[in-house]
């Protein structure tokens, strides 16, 4: 395990494909470990942006190709450890979430920490990040934050409800029997 907190650096790109190779080959083998932690899969997506799933599809042997393909078009935040990929955030700017009916900011789309970080908070410290780069860029609109996730990622439910989140919608069993896709949107204070 890291030590707990300190040793962590935040590192934005604008996409992954302008990161120095060494971190993109970090990001591409955390993402391919945790392929089969998502449900779905992420190799049974053509991308992040997915959201009606096929139960059916099984996980490809070639890892999660496509999906991190689209993945390296959107800005990440990296969290590097004594030079180490530990985790990372990729998200959409901008992005039309369908179960929001308004401009959402930032759109997160994936993160991945490795499991000896887990449990350092820096899944919520990559929000806090995101946050802050929003803040520094924003106009005169509102700065909206979501992300879709499902029933049973409580880890990631339980940031969630920390940082503020409000649920905005559930599909019953969208994800695949008794797991349900789940939409979370933040205001962002001091917005109008």
């Amino acid at each position: 395990m890291i030590s707990p907190l300190n040793d962590v650096e935040f590192v934005l790109y604008s996409g992954l494909l302008v990161a120095p190779v060494n971190i993109q080959q970090y990001v591409w083998s955390l993402l391919w470990a945790a392929d089969a932690e998502f449900i779905p899969a992420l190799s049974t997506r053509h991308g992040p942006s997915d959201a009606i799933f096929d139960p059916a599809e099984k996980v490809k042997d070639e890892g999660p190709v496509e999906y991190f393909a689209e993945m390296s078009k959107q800005p990440i935040i990296v969290a590097l450890s004594k030079g180490y990929v530990v985790g990372f955030m990729a998200y959409k700017t901008n992005y039309a979430v369908p179960e929001i009916q308004e401009k959402v900011q930032a759109y997160v789309s994936t993160i991945v920490i490795d499991p000896v970080a887990r449990g350092q908070k820096i899944a919520e410290r990559f929000y806090k990040r995101l946050f802050k780069e929003l803040q520094k860029a924003r106009d005169e609109e509102p700065l909206l934050v979501a992300t879709r996730t499902w029933s049973t990622n409580f880890s990631h439910l339980t940031i969630l409800k920390r940082l503020g989140f409000d649920c905005v919608f559930c599909k019953k069993n969208g994800r695949k029997k008794d797991i349900d896709t789940i939409v979370y949107k933040l205001r962002l204070s001091g917005s109008p």
